[in-house]
């Protein structure tokens, strides 16, 4: 495991050397394009090398697992694996307020406020993770977690508590350690975030692998395969800001208060962003079974996670032009803005067609080599609805990169929320009169009017104004 720290520190220092060469040749606009250009496409395709290696590991251990643990503790085990996505909500948003506010004062060269950005955004997470420490002690103390799982055998009611509890440490303890992918994010080193999550899910296999061997129980499992990945988290803000960045090593005596209410003040923004996509997404499934009934969400909800791989693809695509923009946007470089926006959003939308396409017409072998093709057959109504949606999706995000980037964000969530009321009421009423098929024709249609219609009038405002 030394040997491989060490391979990964080695290939962090010659993709920086490679870094601080490329800068040299960005005192010009087209330089500094050029230099945008690929720390986005390194930061893309490191993502997307990270997500294959998750993806890769969590069909590695899903046999393994199952075997080890049995029907029961295995359901405990996916319960606590599908929390871990709530780690995106845990920092409130405060993670987004740091990547806006340093992108934005990259822009400027402007050394001294990212200093006290970095340390102002670390204190604040720490206070959330100190809150969050307390409440679970409470919590912990008073809760039963074997009876809120409904869990039965003796085993799996011993172990429920001190697995939750090693969940809840390590999800703590990402809250103020995760400001260093955060800080790489703004720079617009997110390749080197990739490079270490990688490493982390496969720390997290090799150690999944070692608890199976041991025996050693649900808790010691849980902490092998997310504990794989708090440490490499701490090992690349020990690399980041003590051996490559010192000067961006975060101090307590370097923060400040209008700094903190700057960051706590977008990141709460991001925050309700987040929570209204969520609930807006997760509306979708309880509107049919109540609607329709259970049984039309199966119909609906697998094709649905066919087609939700094209967002992952699109997500990790379009997501290093965050920074991007805003540190081009802070520069004042319009045209190189207004040319990255205009391919952002064609290639978007051809990228979703062409995936589209090819889920719509092999839907049915797709199903069989999925091994569920005998189950469920999808309308060519419902799938081109997909389609459609996937598209609309598609330009939202590209449009949300800009808009991200040129910190807009309080009036995202204003047009956000209206869309979701918008979204509940169409969705209830076409599911109602046209079943699964019209819930999600009605979505493409209210992401059209109601929210790409108002975010091009921002984005054209925006570009006028550069």
């Amino acid at each position: 495991m030394i040997g491989i720290l060490q391979k990964t520190h080695f290939l962090l220092q010659l993709v920086l050397k490679s870094s601080v060469t490329a800068r040299r040749d960005a005192e010009t606009p087209e330089g500094r394009a050029r230099e945008r250009q690929r720390r986005a496409r390194l930061t893309a395709a490191m993502s997307a090398f990270a997500k294959l290696i998750s993806v890769s590991v969590g069909f590695i251990t899903v046999p393994i697992v199952l075997k080890y643990l049995g029907q029961e503790r295995y359901g405990i085990w996916m319960t606590i694996n599908s929390l871990f996505a709530m780690m995106a909500f845990a920092d409130f948003g405060i993670g987004n307020g740091i990547l806006n506010s340093i992108t934005k004062l990259s822009g400027k060269d402007d050394l001294k406020n990212i200093q006290a950005f970095v340390s102002s955004g670390c204190v604040a997470l720490l206070f959330i993770a100190v809150a969050f420490c307390l409440l679970l002690i409470g919590l912990h103390r008073s809760f039963d977690w074997a009876s809120f799982f409904n869990v039965q055998s003796p085993i799996a009611v011993a172990e429920t508590g001190p697995a939750i509890l090693v969940f809840f440490t390590i999800v703590i303890l990402n809250i103020p350690f995760g400001i260093t992918q955060r800080v790489q994010l703004a720079l617009q080193s997110g390749y080197l975030t990739g490079i270490w999550q990688s490493l982390g899910a496969v720390l997290g296999l090799f150690s999944v692998l070692l608890v199976v061997w041991y025996e050693a129980g649900l808790p010691w499992l849980v902490a092998a395969l997310m504990g794989g990945q708090l440490i490499t988290v701490v090992i690349n803000g020990w690399v980041f800001f003590f051996k490559t960045n010192p000067d961006l090593r975060p101090k307590l005596k370097l923060a400040r208060i209008d700094a903190m209410r700057g960051i706590i003040h977008t990141g709460m923004l991001f925050f309700i962003l987040q929570i209204v996509a969520a609930l807006t997404s997760a509306s979708d499934n309880i509107i049919i079974s109540r609607i329709i009934g259970p049984e039309a969400v199966t119909q609906f909800a697998i094709p649905e996670k066919m087609f939700s791989l094209i967002t992952v693809i699109l997500s990790m695509a379009l997501g290093p032009l965050w920074p991007a923009y805003g540190e081009a946007i802070s520069r004042g470089d319009q045209e190189w803005v207004r040319q990255t926006f205009k391919k952002s959003v064609v290639y978007s939308i051809l990228i979703s067609f062409f995936l589209s396409s090819i889920v719509v017409i092999f839907n049915q072998p797709l199903l069989n080599v999925w091994g569920i093709g005998n189950r469920i057959s999808p309308s060519t109504c419902l799938l081109t609805g997909f389609a459609a949606w996937k598209i609309m999706e598609a330009v939202c995000i590209a449009l949300a990169m800009l808009l991200n980037g040129a910190n807009i964000v309080k009036i995202q969530v204003i047009i956000s929320i209206t869309a979701a009321f918008s979204f509940l009421t169409l969705k209830i009423t076409a599911a109602t009169y046209f079943g699964i098929e019209g819930l999600i024709w009605s979505a493409s249609f209210v992401a059209l009017i109601f929210v790409i219609l108002p975010y091009l009038f921002l984005i054209r405002r925006i570009i006028n104004k550069l």
